[in-house]
C-alpha cells in the first residue's frame, strides 16, 4: 500500500475519527441505511452525506445497478434488510456517470462492463422513447438517463421479496437520490 494511503489512515485515526469513536465500533455495527451507489471515485457516500463509520452499509458498483438476480447485490441487500434491520435503502446515482454515458453511446461489445450495463437497458429504451428527446443536447439526455436508470433500479430492488415485504410492512423505506458533482448536492427523485 502506498505511503500516502497509510499516512491518510494515520490522520483519520488521530484527527478525523478518533480512538473514542473506534472503540464504539469494535463490537459491531448498527447502520441506519443501506446505500447503493456508483463506484465513481468522485461520489464518496460517507463524505457527501456527512455520516461517520457505522452509519451506512454500502454497496457500490458501476452505474449503481441493482440486477434482480445478482448474488453480490442480493447478499448485501439481504444482510442489510434481514440482519442489520436498516430503516432505509438509499439508491444514489450521479450526473456525469461514465456508466450511463457508455450505455447511451453503446458500450464496447464483449466486455464485462457491457454485460453489466445491460441491466440499464430499460432506462435507455424509456429515455430514447421520450417525446422530444432528439431535440435535447446530449448532456441533457444523459441527465435524464441517469434519473431514469435510478427509477429502473428501484423497480429491480422491489423484485427482491424480502425488500418488497419490508416495504409493505412499513419497516423499510426506499429513497432515490441523484448527486450533482458540480454542486455537491443530493436531490431526491420522485417516482
Amino acid at each position: 500500500m502506498s505511503k500516502v494511503l497509510l499516512e491518510g489512515n494515520k490522520q483519520f485515526v488521530q484527527k478525523v475519527f478518533g480512538p473514542e469513536n473506534l472503540a464504539k465500533l469494535k463490537d459491531g455495527q448498527k447502520p441506519h441505511t443501506c446505500w447503493i451507489g456508483c463506484s465513481d471515485s468522485r461520489v464518496p457516500s460517507g463524505l457527501i452525506t456527512g455520516t461517520m463509520a457505522g452509519e451506512l452499509f454500502v454497496h457500490r458498483n458501476i452505474a449503481n445497478i441493482v440486477p434482480p438476480n445478482d448474488t453480490a447485490v442480493g447478499a448485501v441487500l439481504e444482510y442489510a434488510v434481514e440482519h442489520l434491520k436498516v430503516g432505509q435503502i438509499v439508491l444514489c446515482g450521479h450526473y456525469g456517470c461514465g456508466g450511463m454515458n457508455a450505455l447511451w453511446k453503446g458500450p464496447e461489445k464483449g466486455t464485462i462492463v457491457a454485460d453489466w450495463l445491460k441491466n440499464g437497458n430499460a432506462a435507455l429504451r424509456r429515455v430514447r422513447a421520450m417525446e422530444g428527446i432528439e431535440k435535447l443536447s446530449e448532456a441533457k439526455a444523459l441527465r435524464l438517463l441517469v434519473e431514469e436508470n435510478l427509477r429502473v433500479q428501484r423497480e429491480h430492488l422491489l423484485r427482491y421479496s424480502f425488500v418488497r415485504d419490508a416495504v409493505k410492512k412499513e419497516r423499510l423505506l426506499i429513497n432515490v437520490v441523484v448527486y450533482d458533482i458540480a454542486t455537491g448536492k443530493l436531490k431526491e427523485l420522485k417516482k
